[in-house]
């Protein structure tokens, strides 16, 4: 469970332990996160198109449809209607991560460690242009943890020289 007080954290999204880029940010509101329709969606391998006149999203696969009418906060499940609260935000459609994972059939956790949603499904493979090349927060984390043990009692600089070393050595085939 998350608490509207976390809702300013920096949130994660991994899929099969992938960690995806999404071009507007994930949020919290009220326990749950929200994320931008197509970045789960591809995450996901699902088809996502947006009817422009008549204003709604579509999400399927072979067996499931959600059909998202976001001014309306609705979604119509394989059909059939349900109040769902969707945001739009810098032109971006946001839904609830875990109602639309687990509607395709996906296994969905919360990290509230590390502020991480942790979404396996077998059928998904992260497209390439969805994967975040940037360090995870539980890689930051450990990073910081080798940094101060290796550079206890060092300068600012001396622990970002520590750092680099680090780095450098994770990118290195000989380590």
């Amino acid at each position: 469970s998350v608490s509207a007080s976390e809702d300013h954290m920096m949130i994660d999204i991994e899929v099969n332990g992938t960690k995806i880029h999404t071009d507007s940010a994930p949020f919290i509101e009220r326990g749950t996160v929200y994320v931008p329709i197509r970045a789960i969606s591809e995450s996901l391998d699902l088809s996502c198109d947006w009817s422009s006149s008549d204003r709604y999203a579509l999400i399927e696969d072979d067996y499931n449809t959600l059909r998202f009418l976001p001014d309306k906060n609705l979604c119509f499940v394989n059909g059939k209607k349900q109040v769902l609260k969707t945001h739009i935000k810098k032109g971006r459609i946001m839904v609830p991560v875990r109602f639309v994972s687990e509607n395709f059939s996906s296994d969905v956790s919360w990290d509230d460690r590390y502020y991480r949603v942790l979404i396996e499904n077998d059928d998904a493979s992260v497209p390439s242009h969805l994967k975040d090349k940037t360090y995870n927060q539980d890689e930051v984390y450990w990073l910081s943890r080798i940094i101060n043990a290796e550079a206890e009692g060092e300068s600012e600089k001396g622990l970002i020289a520590v750092g680099n070393v680090v780095l450098n050595r994770v990118k290195s085939k000989l380590f």
